[in-house]
């Protein structure tokens, strides 16, 4: 993504939108890279559990005076343990078809973590820092 800004602005935008989602910065090296935790919890993914998003950005001079940034995000496995072994765990409840159950929807949220709800919050950073307009 093209930003309109130089590169100390953006990190400044990114570092704003980051905290008004709750993100908390676990690493920055200002104004070129910022690492966040951005919490999320859902009701049927994670059981109500609040796992974490961790969110990179990368921002880089470019050639008309603005800058360009490249946003990545994937899931905290380590965050989301508790909701990965609870599917199992109550399929035990029903047997090996339960637990079998329970692995088949833990493969599902992770998938839906790391793919759908990633991006989501990666959109909702940048659409924060660029008010939605991106050239």
């Amino acid at each position: 993504m093209t930003l309109a800004i130089d590169p100390v602005q953006a990190f400044a935008a990114f570092q704003q939108a980051g905290a008004s989602l709750g993100a908390i910065v676990r690493d920055e090296n200002p104004p070129t890279r910022i690492k966040f935790s951005m919490p999320y919890k859902d009701t049927w993914t994670t059981c109500g559990v609040g796992v974490k998003i961790d969110c990179e950005v990368q921002i880089a001079a470019d050639a008309s005076g603005g800058s360009r940034a490249m946003v990545t995000t994937g899931l905290n496995v380590s965050s989301a343990i508790f909701v990965f072994v609870i599917y199992p765990v109550a399929g035990l409840f029903v047997f090996i078809w339960g637990v079998i159950l329970g692995i088949a929807i833990d493969a599902w949220v992770y998938n839906k973590l790391n793919g759908e709800v990633s991006e989501k919050l990666a959109r909702t950073l940048v659409e924060r820092v660029t008010g939605g307009v991106q050239r």
